[in-house]
């Protein structure tokens, strides 16, 4: 049975809130490497839980931190005692004992590294932008060996400039997610409470059409949370972090989801999920959403210079948007199956 090892996000312990995409991504691409064949280990934060089906081996140091939080500049800080650092020399002092290293850390220590490997070293980046040392390894990486490299969506592989790269399928358990009748009279927002995600706009969007916007996520920028709070006192209903089976609910019950990021997102898990749900979706025209969102289909398109009283208008046609379609949008190409086949024909193609 081949083997792999993954290297997973060192930006905080698995299953916390700081780290809830990336502990669905492993537990998915774990799902889906075990359904073509392959045995799986992951290098993880000390003190993340372990995964069925998976060996983990849990690593000792400092947690990286979140370039998504930050604009991009020429540098970014090298963590004293680094955690992803310590994780780097295991995987390459256990490498002889797989098949395949997976990375999926969006960091530039494992692209600088991974021509010192013997065992094939293969990455998964999982934003657009963040410092510009890393975005350029990624850019260098792809450009130079694309069978290394794969991207969630077109939309970051342009941004990569790495068109003969391929795209790797971000899988869901599809199953688990029931489709939703809408009926809870709100709007919905998840993800995690910081300035970049931009929930002052999605609460001005409710606000202006009377809608109560319930909110998913732990705050990671209590200032922030406090001034939303503060401005948008009638219109935020908080609901704390949910687990997987409340955030499902959270989608399913809702009247839309709103997605007003304030940057170029790679792919758009919590779109994909709220879909999944019959949950429209109304989001600023840009990043991964272009992809996933047919205008008038399964949710809206808006300019990001809208105004509060247009998005208003748009949020009242959604009612009229069939939410089994909006399932149907994202049920096949988002599936652990089609995330399996996207591994096999990747590491096929790897020598």
């Amino acid at each position: 049975m081949p083997k792999a090892l993954i290297l997973t996000s060192f930006v905080g312990i698995l299953g916390e809130s700081s780290t809830g995409g990336v502990s669905r991504f492993l537990r998915n691409t774990a799902d889906a490497l075990a359904a073509i064949g392959w045995e799986t280990s992951i290098l993880a934060p000390l003190g993340s839980p372990n995964l069925d089906g998976s060996t983990l081996f849990g690593v000792r140091g400092n947690l990286q931190p979140t370039s998504s939080a930050k604009t991009q500049v020429d540098f970014w800080p090298v963590v004293r005692g680094s955690g992803l650092s310590n994780a780097c020399r295991q995987a390459h002092q256990m490498q002889d004992q797989f098949d395949v290293i997976l990375n999926l850390n969006h960091d530039w220590l494992p692209y600088y590294l991974d021509g010192l490997f013997r065992t094939p070293f293969v990455h998964v980046p999982n934003l657009c932008f963040s410092d510009a040392a890393t975005d350029d390894l990624i850019r260098e990486r792809a450009q130079a060996s694309p069978a290394h490299v794969r991207f969630l969506s077109t939309f970051q592989r342009q941004i990569f400039k790495a068109g003969h790269s391929g795209l790797m399928p971000f899988g869901l358990r599809t199953s688990e997610y029931e489709l939703g009748a809408g009926e809870g009279g709100y709007l919905a927002w998840a993800g995690r409470i910081a300035p970049e995600k931009g929930l002052e706009t999605a609460a001005s969007w409710a606000s202006a059409c009377g809608l109560k916007l319930r909110v998913a996520g732990g705050v990671h920028d209590p200032m922030y949370w406090e001034t939303i709070c503060r401005e948008h006192l009638e219109t935020i209903d908080y609901q704390g972090y949910l687990s997987d089976a409340e955030l499902r609910k959270h989608f399913g019950d809702a009247t839309a989801l709103l997605q007003t990021q304030a940057f170029d997102e790679a792919l758009g898990v919590i779109t994909i999920e709220a879909l999944l749900c019959g949950a429209p979706v109304i989001a600023i025209n840009r990043g991964a959403n272009m992809e996933l969102i047919t205008h008038g289909s399964n949710g809206f398109l808006v300019p990001q210079n809208a105004s509060d009283n247009d998005v208003a208008e748009v949020i009242k046609s959604v009612t009229g948007l069939s939410r089994s379609n909006c399932r149907a949008s994202v049920a096949a190409r988002f599936s652990i199956d089609a995330m399996a086949a996207g591994y096999q024909n990747w590491f096929a193609t790897i020598g």
